[in-house]
């Protein structure tokens, strides 16, 4: 047989067929597709041999976490072998148990009243260790349960520690006890080192962004034409988010009173922010929100930032992210992707706009309401859709690996984030005695 000519022709006895640059195109993406299918198999088959225990807690309902472990719950649990939740008595996952599907053997209630002061409980980690012989892998959604978990850990040599972290810049402890360490951004990624340099940040920490659904009724609702739209602000009543709550209702405060503002949200300052605005006739405080079907049909754009600006987003809602020191308008994929790699946290903005120019935007957006663009849109689907998850999280947990943990080993680190803690905390305080001095 001669040897095929360079030009692209291939000799085969008498006939020549021509491979063109589209036919090649067609080969590599069927071959893609080939192995991509392949891999999934492999992965659906891991996800089939785990056996996994969930401890979150989820006694402050209106938290991002909690969200974000229920859509990975749901997204994983008719693909794994078995499952066990531990959780907080009177907490999200137990009020809305029937919502959920769940049933009452598959829950474990635990008081977690008091676990955010010391982050260990004596009554969880005796849930976790009565529980923790029948799987594989113990799942903690990071935070006041790490401990409990941690300590029980140490009576277990076959189990695999997987921590989810879920808030925060800088929030891993000394990040030699667990087998993975699942980051929601980027940005927490860059500050692993911060805490222990030794560790092989890229064995030991991965990225999963916070997933979720999207919702076609949602995006058939903000799409239908209405012009008499308000605004919609989303966020948490608590401490921690206090320059960004003072930023947003000082917005909400300064708007033209012909706009209606809904805002949404729950928390410990709830009550006291809703009494400083009773005089307003056109903001209404909604509370805590399950439902936004109505609000869909009815929003020009959302205010907040986190988790729940990006479940309005990825629908094709416009959106504002109102971070700690400045609002960031979210219309070019340059600033949503910046976002996107923090979290949409809003510590860190992709350029600052001023307050009156913010204003002004937020009022355009309510005179000529436009959808999201569609570039937007699509890399938000891309990045977070919850129907790749299971597969992402097959991915992960094949390279974790049990790791013993002793009492010493326990010990050093409690002590060790403790005292951390401390320092953090006193700083703090420092700082804002400063602040009021000058």
């Amino acid at each position: 047989m001669s040897t095929p000519p360079l030009n692209g022709v291939i000799n085969i006895g008498v006939r020549f067929f021509q491979i063109t640059p589209v036919m090649c195109k067609r080969l590599k993406i069927a071959n893609r597709c080939v192995n991509r299918g392949a891999k999934m198999k492999n992965e659906l088959k891991i996800l089939a041999k785990m056996r996994i225990l969930f401890v979150i807690n989820d006694r402050y309902g209106h938290g991002g976490h909690i969200k974000s472990f229920v859509s990975q719950f749901l997204a994983l649990r008719n693909k794994i072998n078995s499952f066990h939740i531990i959780c907080a008595e009177n907490g999200y996952l137990s009020l809305n148990r029937e919502n959920l599907n769940l049933i009452n053997s598959d829950l474990t209630c635990v008081d977690m009243s008091n676990l955010r002061l010391f982050h260990l409980s004596y009554r969880l980690f005796k849930a976790i260790k009565s529980n923790l012989c029948k799987y594989n892998y113990l799942h903690v959604y990071y935070g006041d349960c790490y401990f409990s978990c941690l300590l029980a850990k140490t009576y277990f040599k076959n189990i695999s520690l997987l921590c989810s972290i879920m808030g925060g810049p800088n929030p891993f402890p000394r990040l030699n006890s667990a087998s993975i360490y699942i980051a929601v951004s980027k940005e927490q990624l860059s500050q692993v080192g911060a805490y222990d340099k030794a560790l092989n940040v890229k064995k030991g920490v991965a990225v999963v962004k916070n997933r979720l659904l999207i919702n076609h009724a949602y995006i058939n609702l903000m799409q239908k034409t209405k012009t008499n739209r308000g605004i919609l602000i989303v966020t948490r009543f608590d401490s921690d988010k206090i320059n960004s709550l003072e930023l947003l209702l000082k917005v909400a405060n300064l708007l033209p009173s012909d706009i209606e503002i809904k805002i949404a949200g729950t928390g410990k300052l709830f009550e006291k922010y809703k009494n400083k605005f009773s005089d307003k006739k056109n903001i209404e405080f909604l509370g805590y929100c399950h439902d936004f079907s109505y609000y869909y049909e009815n929003t020009a754009v959302v205010l907040g930032m986190g988790r729940s600006i990006l479940e309005f987003m990825i629908n094709g809602m416009p959106g504002i992210l109102v971070g700690f020191s400045g609002i960031q308008i979210l219309d070019t994929i340059e600033s949503v992707k910046f976002a996107s790699d923090r979290n949409f946290a809003g510590r860190e903005l992709y350029s600052h706009l001023s307050f009156v120019d913010s204003l002004k935007y937020i009022v355009k957006c309510v005179e000529n309401f436009t959808p999201l663009n569609s570039e937007i849109v699509e890399y938000l689907r891309n990045e977070y859709d919850i129907s790749v998850f299971p597969y992402r999280y097959a991915d992960i947990v094949k390279k974790s690996y049990p790791k013993k943990i002793t009492l010493f080993d326990f010990t050093y680190e409690y002590i060790y984030v403790l005292l951390r803690r401390i320092d953090f905390y006193l700083k703090s305080k420092r700082a804002n005695l400063m602040k009021k001095i000058t």
